[in-house]
């Protein structure tokens, strides 16, 4: 399957079998800033801001990467295990099984392609993932009535906190636009406070965003970096 427009802000490329299912999930989501598909040796669009590589660990992309960041891409990879892509040719990378690889993207580009409370865009995710090496994203839902931000982050905050040397920290709250509760001050609130206990030469970017396909009521979508985030950190 795939997701073809002339010029897109943002291109998904899997390059082996093992990203195909991937690829058609992704290519579900019909936004016309989004082109997902499988490596035909189409080289970069000059327009593309983001470019997300999907690999198996025996996979050498370089070639391809290295193409895109040249162009001025922000150059992620999204692999099996440790790649054989070369460190200098990317932005940024993480390891995650195949059957996680979607998710993993989604986290990545649905605050930009949705309308969020708090605008988060581009220049943001550059900003938490340029030259940074490593990045891991954490997922948590709560459909509780109240205090659902401060729940789904207690779900979560074991493993976040098991990730050492973190550079970057992207806290992501999202909402089903037909839930009943609808995010409330006190649940700003609680993010600022949490936020407020990590160390400051942390960067810290937040935002709260619709997404009308949510299975639940809300999500909480915890995006860290660092190049000095070991690679058995970044496992699922």
């Amino acid at each position: 399957m795939t997701l073809e427009i002339g010029n897109p802000l943002i291109e998904v490329i899997g390059i082996g079998q093992e990203t195909a299912p991937a690829i058609s999930e992704i290519c579900k989501l019909g936004n016309e800033d989004l082109a997902a598909r499988m490596f035909n040796g189409q080289l970069p669009s000059p327009d593309t801001y983001l470019a997300i590589l999907l690999i198996s660990d025996d996979t050498d992309a370089t070639a391809l990467a290295d193409a895109y960041k040249q162009a001025g891409a922000l150059t992620l990879i999204v692999s099996t295990g440790a790649t054989k892509t070369r460190e200098d040719s990317y932005d940024s990378m993480t390891i995650v099984s195949a059957d996680r690889m979607a998710e993993t993207v989604k986290a990545l580009i649905l605050p930009i392609l949705n309308r969020g409370l708090a605008t988060f865009d581009m220049n943001d995710l550059r900003q938490l993932l340029h030259n940074s090496k490593r990045f891991k994203t954490l997922s948590t839902m709560d459909n509780g009535v109240t205090d659902r931000v401060k729940a789904a982050l207690n779900k979560i905050e074991p493993e976040f906190k098991a990730i050492k040397n973190i550079k970057n920290i992207g806290f992501m709250v999202v909402i089903s636009p037909v839930a009943e509760n609808q995010l409330t001050m006190a649940e700003i609130v609680y993010l600022q406070e949490f936020c407020e206990q990590i160390d400051n030469d942390v960067n810290i970017i937040w935002t709260v965003y619709t997404n009308p396909q949510l299975a639940g009521d809300m999500e909480v979508d915890i995006l860290v970096s660092g190049p000095e985030i070991e690679f058995q950190q970044l496992l699922y």
